[in-house]
């Protein structure tokens, strides 16, 4: 693949040439042997294109579908073994590209960060959470987007912290929300926390949960350290998985609690 050239058709204004391009990677993608013989500039370089395919796309509806089939390349396209440095490859480019966006595309990136967390953990479930595959994605993002470093854009950080917990809820009980109707009139909201928490024993949450906890402990910013704990640690669906957030972070460390004291402190006017 000529990478300069097929990402100049990625980027095009022209609507067809997008889609020609887009329909050419997705099968050059599930291609095992061409896949895993692009290096990380050079997917580097289809992110770039890619972000730029997002770019030109107008209308909500189009958006989406776009959005959705971008995220399953992650999940349907790229092979196990180049899925970690996929991975890192999205997030640098969203990252190194996001002060370019203005405020009437925001909306239709951040949907597709959303799609993209929720395809990786769709990738991990059909592994099985295979330990290896696991730890290599978990490593992808430790040492990249989620790695406290001020240098990647916080915006992004931020919003991959919002959807952490939702898109763990969605990949891991969708055969639960996927049951017809009448199972589910017939189920009391008992049964269904039960089989949640059958679902949760079974799945290596402890892992999944540990960008978070990383994050926390390396997170410089007082706002982000907050976050965490807002939207993960604390909150309520943890509880009804049978899971005591708190155990991950402990007590609040003496830096957090004098934050949080400055916070409450009288400063005058």
């Amino acid at each position: 693949m000529k990478t300069n050239a097929f990402v100049r058709k990625l980027a095009s204004n022209d609507r067809r040439t997008r889609e020609r391009a887009f329909k050419v990677l997705k099968q050059y993608l599930s291609s095992e042997s061409h896949a895993e013989s692009l290096n990380k500039l050079e997917l580097e370089k289809l992110w770039k294109g890619l972000f730029y395919t997002m770019w030109f796309s107008d209308r909500p509806l189009p958006q989406k579908r776009l959005a959705t089939k971008m995220s399953q390349l992650f999940s349907q396209c790229i092979p196990e073994e180049k899925f970690p440095a996929f991975v890192s490859a999205f997030w640098y480019i969203m990252s190194q590209e996001w002060s370019k966006v203005d405020k009437w595309r925001v909306d239709k990136y951040l949907l597709l960060m959303r799609y993209v967390v929720k395809e990786c953990f769709e990738m991990l479930k059909q592994s099985k959470f295979e330990e290896k595959l696991l730890c290599r994605y978990l490593s992808a993002l430790e040492n990249g987007i989620l790695s406290g470093d001020v240098k990647y854009a916080g915006v992004i950080v931020f919003h991959i912290v919002d959807v952490w917990l939702d898109e763990i809820e969605e990949v891991l009980f969708e055969d639960l929300e996927d049951s017809d109707e009448d199972t589910v009139k017939d189920t009391n909201e008992e049964e269904v926390r039960q089989k949640k928490r059958e679902i949760i024993a079974k799945a290596p949450i402890d892992k999944l949960l540990e960008p978070m906890v990383n994050l926390y402990n390396k997170a410089p910013q007082k706002g982000l350290k907050k976050r965490i704990i807002e939207n993960v640690f604390e909150d309520e669906r943890l509880e009804e998985w049978g899971i005591d957030g708190s155990k991950y972070i402990g007590e609040k460390d003496e830096s957090e609690k004098k934050l949080n004291e400055e916070d409450e402190e009288w400063h005058g006017f």
